[in-house]
């Protein structure tokens, strides 16, 4: 019964996107604005807990623009896994795709986080670099450096963090007012809550730009 739960929402999260990665030509300004809110949206971390002992973290949800982009709030999914090398180290990845009306998106990113501090290691570093692929207009990498303070409150883990993430991308349309690439940077808060509930961990996280902001669930297993 929980497997054929946790296939229908992981089928459930991939087929209800809701994003428009196009340019328009009548407005060349929104090649900027999708720009830096789809790189926003890479920056999202797999959030994994410091002080468990678990080695493997797979982790399925979503992120939803409290910011409108182009008067619509999009609805994009997240996919990740990580896997703790040592005490200190953990490698994370995103691999996957999804179908949106006009494109077929596709992400790519390799990463890592250093645990340290306390005895708990309750202090992360992350790094982490992604590749968005298969739209019709532009293509896009980004890296993403971010810094958390785990604590916990009773049986909820909460983290609080300040990053920055730094975007190139690479414009296909040749419309000679839409720029050929665009390079910029985020600086941004963020702050998460998880809580166990059986054998899964359920989450939520805020990522707060003055133009730019982010709602993300999520649902974790860990092994």
């Amino acid at each position: 019964m929980k497997k054929t739960v946790c296939l229908f929402l992981v089928i459930g999260i991939i087929y209800s996107q809701a994003a428009d990665f196009n340019f328009s030509s009548n407005k060349p300004e929104n090649s900027k604005i999708i720009s830096y809110h789809a790189s926003f949206w890479l920056s999202e971390l797999l959030m994994i807990n410091p002080m468990s002992q678990s080695r493997l973290t797979i982790s399925f949800g979503q992120s939803i623009s409290i910011s409108k982009v182009k008067n619509k709030h999009w609805f994009l999914p997240n996919s990740d896994f990580g896997f703790k090398v040592t005490e200190n180290l953990a490698l994370t990845s995103k691999i996957y795709g999804f179908i949106l009306s006009n494109d077929q998106p596709q992400v790519f990113s390799v990463g890592g986080q250093y645990f340290f501090g306390d005895k708990e290691k309750s202090s992360v570093f992350s790094l982490n670099k992604s590749n968005l692929k298969g739209l019709n207009d532009f293509r896009l990498s980004c890296l993403t450096l971010n810094i958390q303070k785990w604590g916990r409150w009773n049986d909820v883990l909460f983290n609080i963090g300040i990053g920055s993430n730094f975007f190139k991308e690479v414009t296909y349309a040749s419309n000679t007012e839409i720029p050929s690439k665009i390079e910029g940077q985020t600086n941004f808060l963020s702050f998460t809550l998880m809580k166990k509930i059986y054998s899964a961990v359920l989450g939520g996280s805020l990522k707060l730009h003055p133009y730019r902001q982010y709602f993300s669930w999520f649902v974790q297993k860990n092994f």
